[in-house]
């Protein structure tokens, strides 16, 4: 079994949102398509090897796709025009991480299936068999990540060869905190690549791709989450774990920074100060984080247990389900009713 284990890195409190902006990406020479035989010899040779089928060959093909490279990297904006059916065979070598602009595509990778919706992000493992149904109205933004960036960067961060492929979790994300973080990001790379200015320097961009790669890696659940974090936690001095252990042990009771700093045996700016430069977040965030991990956990579980929902949240420390409900909407991508009763990343078996 492949566990993913969400990771708790936020950058501030508030959960920000953005608005991805396409419209400098679709300035850059395009490549147009109305032949639909002729697709799928494209997409292969510019994505990963696959088929596309064209589900309603009466209609007119409008297929249009713009590109940029940044390093070994491209990001892509794709409009086929028409539905489509994509079928690719495992690769072992691109991961995809893509942003839905507009329509929606039905994904359905290894065992697992969810829906993009637009105003959402998730990433394409090269592992599995993929099968994407998409809408006529579809539009993508993707970056094309080559795997061997991706296990360079895993060694980095866990000084670790890695024993077996990297998966992301197959879900689709809001766009809201770590996905909004990355949004931006690509946003400026394209705004700054298509000015021609210091960002498209060799050296510059060789390190900015990745750091592009080490955030994707440090904010999306993946099956190294678990072992990245535990590498973190050994590099952490005892004051931040004191705290952590604490805040776990007592997640249903109500945790004040003054009582988390004295447990911790240091001064609340001390304490303040430890979460935010080896966690990146602010100590109330991560509580909140942890709190919400942990009623995820149960909810997953609560048919088999009786639990309700209601018996969760304050289990977990949250006196008042409208705040719950909303945190774990905006962390999660899904309501907290949705995950009890399974209707959420659906699991298909043979």
């Amino acid at each position: 079994m492949i566990l993913f284990a969400p990771l708790t890195i936020t950058a501030e409190e508030t959960i920000m949102a953005i608005d991805l902006d396409s419209s400098t990406l679709a300035k850059t020479p395009g490549f147009e398509i109305s032949d639909p035989e002729s697709i799928s010899g494209y997409m292969s040779s510019t994505f990963r090897p696959n088929k596309s089928i064209i589900t309603r060959n009466s209609e007119p093909v409008d297929f249009r796709h713009n590109s940029l490279r940044f390093g070994a990297t491209t990001i892509n904006l794709v409009r086929y025009g028409i539905e489509a059916l994509v079928d690719a065979p495992p690769t072992g070598e691109i991961f995809l991480a893509m942003f839905t602009l507009s329509g929606y595509a039905q994904i359905d990778q290894g065992d697992s299936q969810f829906t993009a919706l637009p105003g959402s992000f998730c990433v394409l493992n090269p592992n599995h068999r993929l099968r994407i149904n998409l809408s006529r109205d579809f539009e993508q933004l993707t970056v094309k990540i080559r795997g061997d960036a991706v296990r360079r960067s895993i060694l980095q961060l866990t000084h670790r060869e890695i024993n077996q492929p990297l998966e992301f979790a197959p879900r689709a994300y809001p766009l809201e905190g770590q996905a909004a973080s990355f949004g931006r990001l690509i946003n400026t790379i394209c705004d700054d690549s298509l000015n021609q200015t210091g960002m498209n320097h060799p050296q510059v961009s060789k390190h900015l791709e990745e750091a592009m790669v080490n955030l994707l890696l440090t904010s999306f659940s993946h099956n190294y989450s678990v072992q990245m974090m535990s590498d973190l936690y050994s590099l952490t001095p005892n004051i931040l774990r004191r705290a952590e252990d604490f805040i776990m042990a007592n997640l249903d009771q109500s945790i004040c920074v003054s009582e988390v700093a004295k447990i911790a045996g240091a001064s609340v700016r001390s304490i303040q100060n430890a979460f935010k430069n080896y966690r990146n977040t602010t100590l109330t965030t991560y509580i909140r984080e942890v709190r919400l991990e942990r009623a995820r956990e149960a909810l997953l579980i609560a048919e088999s247990t009786g639990q309700n929902i209601t018996d969760i949240a304050f289990a977990h420390g949250f006196t008042h389900l409208s705040k719950f409900a909303e945190y774990y909407k905006k962390r999660f991508g899904e309501s907290p009713s949705q995950t009890k009763s399974g209707l959420r990343t659906k699991r298909v078996h043979d």
